[in-house]
């Protein structure tokens, strides 16, 4: 009795302990495969905003204005250096319509992935809202890097008008009204600089829309506007061939060109409108921070290539390489004095 009581026993506790084994090692294994599933997501988290994983697709490039402007030639270049250092291609597409609204509208609400970037001017943000209703606002993007500054230098055909200086403009605008050419109506920069100088200088003038900088040019050079602001260096030749006379610089400074005389911002000769846009790249508003800073650097490589910056000299740009904050801050300064524009032209 005894006996068997000692090996009932004794089974009973082979038994417990094979089941603790087994228990153990069933606990063990779902912790490993928990352990492995954590850790698969964590590193598939980091690879999302890892510099080395962008791009893993074509990289698009939107600009919302027409082809051969200074946006357009310095996006098509700066696309074609960073497509050499990648394993991915790069697209440059222009979607043109109403001075950049349909394409800045189109992104901000397609929401495209990182891959697809909108290069945006200054004013897009600081004046155009403050004129009429868009569907888009500030929000609806992240800013990324920027590009350049655009010099805009106000000009004429003197064969075609006999304007040859800011006096002869204003003596010209007493007899009739002044056509001038800009890139968009009312609520676009070229548009509103234009006309708050006009409003100043107490002379009446009609807008007439054209496509992109390039096309301003070929209407100057037509005769079919007056005047028009020349987006520097696209004039540059006509300058010193003395078919296009440039009358006033809209910078803070002086438009300096070997070959012409120094143009003086229009602050020297006594109106108080100053203007510099600048042009920037934006991507999705809820573009990781990380893949965001990915994008600037692929860009700021790309900047100091040793083929790209003669290619910024040949073409007399200022280039621009801010970040995020810098931009932002830009176009909250810029805000103010668009403000002060509409005002003098709802005079």
């Amino acid at each position: 009795m005894n006996m068997k009581k000692i090996v009932f026993l004794t089974i009973i506790l082979l038994t417990s302990l094979l089941f603790a084994a087994c228990s153990s090692d069933s606990s063990e294994e779902s912790s490993a495969n928990e352990n492995s599933d954590s850790n698969e997501n964590s590193d598939s988290s980091e690879n999302a905003g890892n510099d080395a994983d962008y791009p893993s697709d074509t990289m698009k490039l939107i600009i919302p204005w027409g082809s051969g402007g200074n946006a357009d030639v310095f996006g098509r270049k700066v696309m074609s250096v960073i497509e050499e250092g990648i394993d991915e291609s790069t697209v440059v597409e222009n979607q043109t319509g109403a001075g950049g609204e349909v394409a800045i509208t189109n992104f901000a609400v397609e929401q495209p992935d990182p891959h697809t970037f909108l290069k945006t001017s200054a004013s897009n943000f600081a004046l155009t809202p403050q004129f009429k209703e868009v569907k888009y606002s500030q929000d609806d993007f992240k800013p990324v890097v920027g590009n350049i500054f655009s010099q805009f230098v106000l000009m004429t055909n003197p064969e075609e008008t006999g304007i040859e200086s800011m006096e002869d403009l204003k003596e010209y605008g007493q007899d009739q009204t002044i056509k001038f050419g800009s890139t968009s109506g009312p609520g676009g920069d070229t548009y509103t600089i234009q006309a708050a100088l006009f409003k100043e200088m107490g002379i009446d003038a009609e807008n007439v829309v054209l496509d992109g900088g390039q096309d301003l040019v070929n209407n100057l050079l037509g005769g079919h506007v007056d005047v028009t602001v020349g987006i520097q260096p696209l004039a540059d030749e006509y300058y010193k061939s003395g078919e296009l006379q440039p009358l006033a610089s809209f910078s803070p400074e002086a438009y300096e060109l070997e070959g012409i005389d120094p143009v003086p911002p229009l602050t020297e000769l006594g109106y108080d409108i100053e203007y510099r846009s600048l042009n920037f790249l934006n991507v999705a508003k809820d573009t990781p921070d990380e893949v965001v800073d990915a994008i600037h650097d692929k860009f700021i490589e790309a900047y100091e290539d040793e083929e790209f910056k003669e290619f910024v000299e040949e073409n007399s740009f200022v280039m621009a390489p801010m970040n995020s904050e810098e931009i932002t801050e830009f176009i909250e300064n810029q805000k103010s004095d668009m403000k002060r524009f509409l005002e003098l032209i709802e005079e």
